[in-house]
């Protein structure tokens, strides 16, 4: 992977997440985190299909990166961590694996269909399970990146 490839996927993650941000409404100085937290864990997703030819497990790791991130930046900027959460993690949803499945059923091919269906549920069951795992840490761990009082 040579730097400009890691540098475009970055560039491009982050304005997905950052769209879908604005989509959705979150503040404007949020913008900029929830774009961060998106490219992140696409990068990290990249770095394990890349070189370690690991699909899934990526999309795993990456989501609880994304996960871990929204957490914290949660505690520290003292904001709910959905409005973190659900826009970085747009990147890493399955959505042409979606398209592959409307398009083996209109072209009636069933193989290629489940082939698609299959991976969908794989990355799915996949971010569900990332969000469930660090969701159900308790906050007591979190609580050093809470914001201070002065």
């Amino acid at each position: 992977m040579s730097p400009l490839f890691i540098l475009k996927d970055f560039i491009f993650s982050a304005v997905s997440a950052g769209a879908f941000a604005i989509l959705f409404n979150i503040p404007r100085k949020e913008i900029v985190h929830t774009s961060v937290s998106g490219a992140v864990g696409w990068l990290i997703y990249i770095a394990f299909f890349k070189i370690l030819q690991m699909e899934t497990i990526g999309v795993f790791v990456g989501a609880v990166s994304v996960a871990f991130i929204s957490r914290v930046l949660s505690y520290k900027r003292l904001i709910p961590s959905t409005i973190y959460l659900t826009p970085a993690l747009i990147p890493l949803v399955p959505g042409t694996e979606m398209y592959y499945i409307a398009d083996g059923l209109l072209r009636n091919d069933m193989y290629y269909t489940f082939l698609h269906t299959v991976r969908a549920i794989k990355f799915a069951g996949a971010i569900a399970l990332a969000i469930l795992i660090l969701y159900s840490v308790p906050d007591r761990y979190f609580n050093m990146f809470r914001k201070k009082n002065p």
